[in-house]
């Protein structure tokens, strides 16, 4: 099960996406329709915190890599917040230079 909130800052430039449980083939379509629904709408800033999935696939992987591309074409910065699991895939992919992982 993946749970997902969005908070919009006050001057509705910046959002953080911020998920917990499981981000998998199963749970990804959501969470794809949340980028989706977030990052046309002027945002200038995201952030994604994931600091409370307990565990995250190469699907889950897919989505973010994925909100990372929308968010450069659209002109928003982009923030991860990796829990370990997401952190412990990351660096087993190599795909660290291309999410932005930030500190909570």
């Amino acid at each position: 099960m993946l749970l997902i909130d969005v908070e919009r800052g006050s001057a509705n430039g910046t959002a953080v996406v911020r998920c917990s449980g499981e981000i998998d083939v199963a749970t990804c379509a959501a969470l794809i329709e949340t980028f989706d629904s977030v990052i046309p709408d002027r945002l200038q800033h995201l952030r994604v915190d994931l600091e409370d999935v307990t565990f995250i696939d190469s699907t889950g992987i897919g989505c973010l890599l994925h909100a990372a591309l929308q968010a450069q074409a659209a002109g928003t910065t982009f923030e991860l917040v990796p829990g370990e699991p997401t952190m412990r895939f990351i660096r087993s992919s190599g795909l660290g230079n291309r999410l932005p992982i930030v500190s909570s």
